[in-house]
């Protein structure tokens, strides 16, 4: 069997992945029988005697699990599911690693308060690192389906546990902000700016995007003079950043004033480039326009395409 540190190991790895939402997917598959299975290098050789050590994998539980990963990867999702959890034995602890494998088969049929329970068996003792990816692991699958006031509970008990991540506090921002708590969502926002490496390029788009993120907070809840004052002054620069003009478009919206919107869209798409901004057009703020006629040239024509996408190009701006 492995031993303890490599095992805890695997582990983190493996949540490491399902943070960027690898299990919403079939790969998810690949990942359980990589990191979550003991190697067979490692189990018990046929015809030897062993003691299995309490909590530990039995050669009985292993070929079971085998059962489930093999109905898992040709697809059966469901089967896996009641294959594995006949695994758990009340009143004794699971072997290592099924609730993890358990929540993500739940969370791909979209049973997140199961996926839930199945977590935060392990959030009992893991280390505070492992905690928090648990948590944002949890928040994910709730934004997932909208359950945005769940998302924000677990975001929040993330954030205790891992307090300097730029990109959890702006996936709690973004939960706040489908609640409607503009203020809240602001808030946390300039905490996750706060936590952005600075000096460094490569970090310059997730600034920006936390900042536009931001002031569609002050679009949404009301623009006050000094917000309409900034925003004039960036406007007045000899090349407007793309953000401050998908941020004009943003206020010409909420004023409902198409026209322009449209135009400073179009002066945003050349400054930021196609791809970048459609990412960012795909917010739901943008999206609640996406069938007026006069900005039919931003978004696509089928319906279908318009949907928030799970796993963006740009990691960064992860759209529940």
């Amino acid at each position: 069997m492995l031993d303890p540190p490599e095992l805890r190991k695997r582990l983190r790895r493996w949540r490491a992945f399902s943070l960027l939402g690898i299990l919403a997917s079939a790969t998810a598959t690949y990942f359980a029988m990589t990191y979550l299975r003991p190697s067979a290098g490692n189990a018990a050789s046929p015809g030897k005697t062993s003691s299995t050590p309490a909590g530990a994998w039995s050669d009985a539980a292993l070929q079971q699990l085998d059962q489930a990963l093999a109905a898992d990867q040709a697809g059966d999702a469901r089967g896996a599911l009641r294959i594995a959890s006949a695994l758990l034995t009340p009143g004794a602890p699971p072997p290592p690693g099924l609730d993890l494998y358990l929540a993500s088969l739940h969370s791909r049929l979209e049973r997140n308060y199961d996926a839930e329970a199945d977590l935060l068996r392990l959030n009992v003792s893991a280390p505070p690192a492992e905690a928090a990816l648990i948590n944002e692991r949890l928040a994910f699958n709730f934004s997932r389906t909208r359950d945005f006031e769940k998302a924000s509970e677990h975001y929040k008990d993330a954030s205790r546990q891992d307090p300097f991540s730029a990109t959890l506090y702006y996936r709690w921002g973004e939960a706040a902000r489908h609640l409607g708590h503009f203020s809240d969502a602001r808030a946390i926002f300039r905490r996750a700016l706060d936590r952005v490496p600075t000096g460094q390029p490569e970090h310059e788009s997730l600034r920006e995007c936390i900042g536009l993120k931001a002031r569609l907070c002050a679009v949404e809840e009301g623009q006050d003079e000094k917000f309409q004052a900034e925003l004039a002054e960036r406007l007045k620069e000899p090349v407007p950043s793309g953000y401050w003009l998908l941020t004009a478009a943003a206020s010409a919206l909420q004023h409902k004033n198409l026209p322009e919107a449209a135009g400073f869209l179009g002066r945003a798409r050349d400054a930021l480039g196609k791809e970048q901004f459609d990412e960012l057009l795909n917010d739901y703020f943008f999206r609640a326009y996406a069938d007026r006629k006069e900005l039919a040239d931003f978004f696509p024509s089928d319906p279908a395409a318009r949907r928030a996408k799970l796993l963006p190009t740009m990691t960064y701006s992860i759209e529940p």
